[in-house]
């Protein structure tokens, strides 16, 4: 049986409202119960695509009424660590390579802006999947035991996390496991939308929620086959990645010849 997970990243004041109530109107629609990564006090200008929100709390409040799980993405979503992270990621983020002091507070200093503003974030979602085992250690000590990263077929418990994989950024069809669908709003193409909302209306009775898939795998280990994913899961995105730079690369040249 195949499941799927939707998770939008990036939830700010200055989201591109317009985009993001595309996203809003198909989950309302079709009954699905996102993830919504929300950066507390977002610091990060790449993250402006509108003017900020007066209402945006209150928004945010009622989609936790609805039943939608809310996620602690970062604090400040800003790039101060150089880290190593434990997933698959280039390039500084605002956790990996911190002590485990300043983790600590700016996990607590998020905590406290979204429950000041009536908000119960029930998962971890690190931004640019920046984290390392500081991070864990100020996740568990603050009692925030799940987290939405890694690659694996299923969810799983490991060193007292629950673990939900994200694997896709797009909708793709998958006979067996269980999927997170991961959608940046704000750098998403309004082509790219159109096509989840498509894979959405589609599937929507194959996707789940963050409390469903803990009362079916709260209790799972991750297995053999799992790791084995993991792994070949993180040889092909550094396969796309190469692709992709090689193929930007010799557009330049194209571009750069044509102008010579």
């Amino acid at each position: 049986m195949t499941r799927y997970l939707l998770r939008i990243d990036d939830v700010c004041p200055t989201m591109d409202r317009g985009k993001w109530s595309m996203l809003e109107r198909v989950a309302s629609e079709c009954g699905i119960r996102p993830i919504l990564a929300v950066v507390p006090d977002n610091r990060d200008p790449k993250l402006s695509f509108s003017p900020a929100d007066p209402h945006f709390w209150s928004k945010v409040r009622l989609w936790q009424n609805r039943g939608w799980t809310i996620g602690l993405h970062g604090y400040q979503h800003t790039r101060e660590g150089a880290g190593v992270s434990l997933a698959p990621h280039k390039g500084p983020s605002e956790f990996a390579g911190l002590p485990l002091d300043q983790q600590r507070a700016k996990i607590e200093a998020g905590l406290s802006i979204m429950r000041s503003q009536g908000l119960r974030p029930s998962i971890w979602v690190a931004p640019r999947h920046g984290f390392d085992a500081n991070t864990l250690v100020a996740l568990r000590e603050v009692g925030l035991l799940a987290i939405s990263d890694g690659f694996a077929l299923h969810p799983h418990c490991e060193d007292g996390f629950f673990w939900v994989p994200v694997q896709l950024w797009r909708g793709q069809r998958k006979p067996f496991g269980v999927w997170t669908i991961c959608v940046h709003p704000g750098t998403a193409s309004h082509l790219e939308l159109a096509r989840l909302e498509r894979f959405i209306r589609r599937h929507a009775a194959a996707f789940s929620t963050l409390d469903r898939l803990h009362g079916d795998y709260g209790c799972r280990r991750a297995t053999g086959l799992d790791r084995i994913f993991s792994v070949y899961w993180r040889k092909q995105r550094a396969l796309r990645a190469r692709a992709a730079a090689l193929r930007d690369r010799c557009l330049r040249a194209a571009a750069w010849a044509h102008v010579g």
